[in-house]
């Protein structure tokens, strides 16, 4: 009887000792690491599959502001699954902990993929919001941890993945500098990946051509079974011998024919076109007007007529029928938008891979990015048909149109990194700048110039004169000896 209460006692109390805890963290509820994917505040709806979102590139760098500097994150997102996820919501958490006090610091944000090249791909960034005050000694800089964390979808079933999990590097740089190494890195892996499927491609006949040990001992043992010998080679053709010819000498006989010019014309000037889209050393995008001046000397012609604008013109030195525009939103000195004209037949219609290399051979620090196929479209407006052709990457855009100037049909080649239409911008920028007002007019803008300064005879060209308020006037036609200001 004793025995049998004194069992009652003891299961009773190991009852009430064994109590479960459980703490579910889903969403963002969680007050640590809500959307960790194998940390230790996992939720419960994380899934084990292989992750749909990978970062093919990514930059790791301090930022600086009023407060001090923050480590950040610039990477890029693809989707890796068959599934389309463009407009899906995608939310996003950076993790920034101090691996030596684990304080913890975590940045939300919610973006969605764009197709650019027929691939479901975004460029983002992350900043923590804690400030540091960094000494000058980059081995003190503190080690921080960064851990990127996905979301797609929309409600409680939205599943979790860890993206990426890597160091804070010791280099401090502005978002502009982040966006062109994250570009670089970007294009350097792309460049790499294809040289690869290349190289396997090129290699696979003659992996296929190989033969085993053993199916080399069978072709001897049965001779139907041997390789068939190659043909003997075609016999050689006896060489022609040399024959001399009799010339005059210079100054004496009969004067040489000249050579005669190419009747074609508009192959000579598709070749003037390829041959400046091949330079891949030209100022562009993003660069300094001294990179200009360095590469096209001192500029002809400068406007400064539109307050948030400035606008220069130059001339490649071994190319002086071609016109380059420059402008700078803002007059910070980079290039926001660049503008080529080049001498080309009316009746000529140029392949779409020399106009794609022309653009990039003016998009800077863009380069490397990969463009989307030429998209025509077609405007009319008052002053006639105009026929554009776009293209568009994920850091700028180029336009063509054919334009008038100086009574020569030309090729207008325009790049922008500045969002919105590039052929509006032109148009708008036309009507207020008269440096550039030939963009308006190509672009069927009554209310544009057709007229610009012509580079041929540099010596005849009047030097700006000032106006009032110290903006420069650009004179609309070349000026003769007789129009200068002398003292």
């Amino acid at each position: 009887m004793i025995r049998s209460i004194t069992a009652c006692l003891l299961a009773s109390l190991s009852f009430v000792t064994w109590t479960p805890v459980c703490c579910a963290q889903d969403g963002y509820g969680g007050a640590d690491d809500d959307l960790d994917a194998g940390g230790r505040n996992s939720s419960s709806n994380i899934s084990n599959r292989p992750s749909r979102i990978i970062v093919p590139a990514f930059v790791t760098y301090w930022s600086h502001d009023a407060l001090g500097y923050h480590p950040s994150i610039c990477m890029t997102l693809e989707n890796k699954s068959s599934t389309n996820l463009v407009g899906e919501p995608i939310q996003l958490q950076a993790q920034f902990r101090v691996i030596a006090e684990g304080i913890l610091s975590i940045a939300r944000w919610q973006t969605s993929f764009d197709s650019i090249g027929g691939k479901e791909q975004i460029n983002t960034e992350a900043h923590s919001k804690r400030a540091f005050e960094l000494p000058l000694d980059r081995e003190s800089w503190p080690l921080v941890e960064c851990k990127i964390v996905a979301k797609i979808g929309r409600g409680d079933r939205a599943e979790a993945e860890t993206l990426l999990i890597t160091r804070i590097d010791s280099a401090a740089m502005s978002e502009d500098d982040a966006r062109s190494q994250l570009n670089m890195v970007l294009g350097r892996k792309r460049l790499a990946e294809a040289k690869s499927a290349q190289a396997r491609k090129l290699a696979g006949p003659f992996l296929s051509k190989k033969t085993s040990p053993t199916s080399a001992r069978g072709a001897i043992n049965n001779p139907a079974s041997a390789p068939v010998q190659a043909a003997p080679p075609p016999p050689k053709i006896p060489e022609k011998p040399m024959s001399a010819v009799a010339k005059s000498l210079p100054g004496f006989g009969p004067p040489e024919k000249p050579q005669a010019h190419p009747a074609n014309q508009a192959a000579a000037t598709e070749d003037k076109l390829a041959q400046f889209a091949k330079s891949s050393d030209r100022p562009g995008l993003g660069d300094d007007f001294y990179l200009f001046e360095k590469s096209y000397s001192m500029p002809q012609a400068t406007d400064l007529k539109d307050p948030g604008w400035v606008w220069a013109s130059y001339r490649p030195r071994s190319m002086q029928d071609i016109q380059i525009f420059a402008g700078s939103k803002g007059r910070t000195g980079k290039a926001d938008v660049v503008v080529a004209i080049v001498p080309i037949a009316s009746d000529k219609t140029l392949d779409d891979l020399v106009l794609g290399n022309a653009a990039k051979s003016l998009s800077g620090k863009f380069k490397n990015e990969k463009t989307s196929p030429l998209e025509h479209s077609v405007r009319y407006t008052s002053g006639g048909r105009v026929e554009l052709l776009n293209l568009s990457a994920q850091s700028y855009r180029a336009t063509f149109f054919k334009a008038v100037v100086n009574g020569q049909s030309s090729q207008v080649v325009a790049v922008s990194r500045i969002p919105g239409s590039l052929s509006e911008l032109l148009k708008d920028a036309g009507r207020k700048t008269d440096l550039v007002s030939v963009l308006s007019g190509g672009l069927g803008d009554g209310q544009g110039q057709s007229q610009y300064l012509d580079g041929d005879d540099r010596s005849q060209r009047a030097p700006s004169r000032q106006m009032d308020d110290g903006r420069a006037r650009v004179p609309s036609r070349p000026a003769r000896p007789e129009d200068w200001d002398v003292d």
